[in-house]
Formats: C-alpha cells, sequence, structure tokens
C-alpha cells in the first residue's frame, strides 16, 4: 500500500462528502 493512494482516497472521500 503506497502512501500516494492513501491521499488519493482522502481527497476522494472529502469530494464524496
Amino acid at each position: 500500500f503506497q502512501p500516494l493512494i492513501r491521499v488519493l482516497t482522502f481527497k476522494r472521500s472529502l469530494n464524496i462528502v
């Protein structure tokens, strides 16, 4: 699991909210 993927997931979560 790379940190970049984590950042993308985090940004995606914010977008969903």
